[in-house]
């Protein structure tokens, strides 16, 4: 579609789904391409000619924009994403994809270059969360719809922790157990549990637990 964007398969889209829709769009730029058109231009339904997309300012040049193709099921029209990509569904004819992004791709550069200061902030607190408690890495879950400012949210919480300064009359454990633990021990336990293991962060409503690889899993919202 244009030159600053990649296109990519979603995890709900199947391989025969994500492959007709490719096919449909390169057949449609190649349509354009034998009418005589620009490939950055897409003909409309009354026959008319229109821009893709206009990228005026310097600061969207350098940002490339995913378009994720997700099931017919998933989405039905191009919605653009809080990490800023644009998700249209393989059952769209290529004009609706085309236009679709056309309409919200300066959208979707803006809430790119938001989602991009932010993972540089949770890039410093993974590494401050690894050497606050001692871990071998620290990560975002593979596959997990868990999102970078609920990732966020989890490092501070963690680093808030490693800092803990409470009085000597805490009655609870930070872990839910063992209540009336002094917070030097209470922090000797959580540090020491923690120490030298790999943790990965996933969604909300899942229990610690270790993964498959040994990994201790922790949900983002943990209490």
């Amino acid at each position: 579609l244009l030159t600053n964007t990649r296109i990519i398969r979603g995890y709900s889209c199947s391989s025969a789904e994500y492959h007709g829709c490719v096919l449909r769009m390169v057949s449609y730029l190649h349509l354009l391409e034998s009418d005589g058109h620009d490939v950055g231009l897409i003909r409309n339904r009354d026959t008319h000619v229109v821009p893709v997309v206009t990228v005026t300012t310097p600061t969207t040049e350098d940002i490339t924009i995913p378009i994720v193709i997700e099931s017919p099921q998933s989405c039905r029209r191009a919605v653009v994403t809080s990490q800023g990509s644009i998700r249209v569904g393989s059952g769209m004819d290529a004009h609706d994809i085309g236009s679709g992004v056309a309409q919200r791709y300066n959208q979707a550069a803006t809430a790119k270059r938001d989602e991009t200061h932010k993972l540089d902030q949770v890039s410093l607190l993974f590494a401050s969360v690894q050497n606050r408690f001692r871990l071998t890495r620290i990560r975002k879950m593979e596959h997990s719809i868990v999102t970078t400012d609920q990732i966020r949210d989890c490092l501070n919480r963690l680093l808030e922790l490693g800092d803990i300064h409470q009085h000597e009359n805490e009655h609870e454990n930070v872990w839910g157990s063992n209540p009336g633990v002094r917070p030097e021990t209470t922090k000797q336990r959580i540090l020491g549990r923690l120490a030298g293991h790999s943790v990965r962060i996933t969604s909300t409503g899942n229990f610690c637990h270790l993964g498959d690889d040994g990994s201790i899993v922790i949900p983002w919202d943990w209490r």
